[in-house]
């Protein structure tokens, strides 16, 4: 079985980002949610 991928796509204004941001700690208030990811920053400047 493939193992799933999952992308972040950021379209804001470049602030003071961390270098992860996790989907339950930053957009549930660190709530037990059922799935959870943690996405490392990675940039791409075209």
């Amino acid at each position: 079985m493939p193992k799933p991928e999952l992308y972040m796509i950021f379209t804001g204004e470049r602030k003071d980002i961390p270098d992860t941001i996790s989907l339950s700690k930053d957009f549930f208030d660190g709530e037990k949610i059922a799935i959870d990811a943690v996405v490392k920053e990675t940039v791409s400047r075209r």
